[in-house]
């Protein structure tokens, strides 16, 4: 029997995979969530169902039950989903703006 995913293994699983990939690189996680690398720290985001593709508001994934989310994240870690989102590439460069 394997042992339950935790959601510290998930994010270094998550981090490691997205750290590996060009910048603007969002893994699909489910039909409504994403994640990306901010260069700093994971961030998870809500897919907008009104607009494809579109990125909606942040969140912490710390902030919601994890068992919920063990068994679809885990199926992801099995066969990931990546594309590159012209979103993510425009967030981090006003993010790296605004450092300066």
């Amino acid at each position: 029997m394997t042992m339950p995913l935790s959601l510290d293994e998930f994010e270094l699983q998550l981090a490691m995979l997205l750290q590996n990939r060009p910048a603007g690189t969002v893994a699909v996680l489910t039909e409504c969530l994403a994640s990306y690398w901010s260069g700093k720290k994971l961030v998870y985001v809500f897919l907008r169902d009104d607009r494809p593709n579109s990125l909606g508001e942040e969140f912490d994934l710390r902030h919601f039950l994890w068992r919920p989310w063990e068994e679809p994240f885990e199926a992801w870690l099995a066969s990931p989903r990546f594309r590159r989102n012209a979103e993510v590439i425009e967030r981090l460069n006003r993010a790296r703006v605004n450092e300066h």
